[in-house]
């Protein structure tokens, strides 16, 4: 593997251990950031270490196993989906793109647990993948469309051009998917493989969603697998040349995928937050804060609340069995607008109650401001809320792909 070792994989942990270890690891990082934010502009490349610092350390909690940790121990498969999302919300409202980093590995690591339970032959990093001491990356969307071909040696290989690869430069596996049916995981590391990180944005600049090609890509024997759009699949058809593997089990894929984005957003606005109400030295004594510094700090805070009990309706809902996909799906996209509607019109009125230093380049206040800004984009607003209106007014079923159609 390029980033970790293959051997002395533990047995999964039990998720309350796991996330209290992300908890010091969250500590060590908000320091770090602490660090690089006083030091102001120009400092890039300490960032990029300290995201990868920040994701070996996570390496070591095995927190990337959390999808697959809840059932090793009987547990609800739900609880290791709440377990993943508030995970990302805590990383979150220390940097938008450390909290980015994790959301593709949750989404796409879960196939090789229903790999695994569909007792399907596991390829040599599957153990590490449910341990949680790898990072998958996504390989998700086609510049140039991947094209699997299978040459007159009998072997398969992979080639085709893909973009906006969130993660890619620090992982050690890829879900490239294929024809945006199939998905199959390979070392980030295997021949015929390169990586880019050609992403150049005004917000969450260090998530490494950049590009990768593959030339004569070798997965020979790998499992494919189809992407589920409701938790219960059929088999691939091997697509891609290895063994066909159903997708039974992995419940409510594309709520789940965007529950992950509402808990980023979620994190952000209260890192934004937790930031201005430092650079206004709040709390302080109430004669000494302005009438529209406090209608205005009341406003922000009727937000947040309405966020958070829309995040606590988005983690109850995923509890759901697999045939109420819709219904999950419903809560969960009201929930994500909520969220991201009540972060985008509050964190930009927090540079009024920052005043002209949360405009300074030493402070996260701007950052989290494009990292919200650009981490909401990755949705059409739109077509959700027109996806939404077509059900309430014509009882017509949301879509249940990756983005719940949006």
């Amino acid at each position: 593997m390029s980033n970790s070792t293959m051997s002395n994989v533990a047995e999964p942990q039990p998720i309350d251990r796991i996330l209290a270890a992300v908890d010091d690891v969250l500590d060590n990082a908000r320091e770090d950031f602490h660090t690089i934010n006083r030091l102001g502009e120009g400092n890039e490349g300490r960032e990029v270490g300290v995201v990868e610092k920040t994701l070996q350390q996570l390496r070591s909690t095995h927190a990337f196993g959390l999808t697959a940790t809840a059932e090793a121990h009987g547990e609800h498969p739900a609880a290791g989906l709440r377990a993943a999302i508030e995970t990302t919300r805590r990383l979150a409202r220390i940097d938008g793109s450390l909290a980015q980093i994790p959301q593709s590995h949750y989404v796409f690591s879960r196939y090789v647990g229903a790999a695994h339970r569909a007792g399907e032959a596991a390829d040599g990093y599957a153990r590490e993948v449910l341990d949680g001491t790898v990072l998958v990356a996504n390989a998700q969307v086609d510049r140039d469309p991947v094209r699997a071909e299978t040459g007159v040696d009998g072997r398969t290989r992979l080639n085709g051009h893909k973009i906006f690869c969130t993660g890619s430069p620090y992982a050690d596996i890829l879900a490239i998917v294929i024809g945006g049916k199939d998905v199959v995981f390979v070392p980030a590391d295997a021949a015929g493989i390169s990586i880019d990180d050609d992403w150049h944005a005004t917000g969450q600049e260090f998530t490494g969603s950049g590009s990768v090609r593959l030339e004569d890509v070798d997965v020979t024997g790998l499992a494919v697998q189809a992407l589920s759009v409701g938790g219960a699949g059929e088999a691939s058809g091997g697509g891609a040349g290895g063994a066909g593997v159903p997708d039974a089990g992995v419940l409510h894929h594309g709520a789940f995928a965007q529950a992950l984005h509402a808990g980023i957003d979620l994190g952000l606005f209260e890192g934004a937050v937790e930031i201005a109400h430092g650079l206004a030295r709040l709390p302080r004594h109430a004669d000494q804060l302005p009438e529209s510094q406090a209608t205005l700090l009341g406003e922000i805070d009727v937000s947040l609340f309405t966020a958070q009990a829309a995040y606590g309706a988005l983690l109850d809902s995923l509890g759901r069995p697999a045939e109420d996909s819709q219904e999950v799906a419903l809560s969960v996209t009201r929930a994500k607008l909520a969220i991201q509607d009540a972060a985008l019109a509050s964190v930009s009125k927090l540079f009024e109650v920052a005043g002209s230093a949360g405009y300074t380049a030493t402070r996260a206040l701007d950052r989290h401001w494009r990292d919200l800004r650009v981490h909401t984009l990755h949705d059409k607003r739109q077509n959700k809320l027109r996806l939404l209106g077509e059900h309430v007014g014509a009882e017509v079923a949301l879509p249940l792909d990756g983005k719940l159609g949006g």
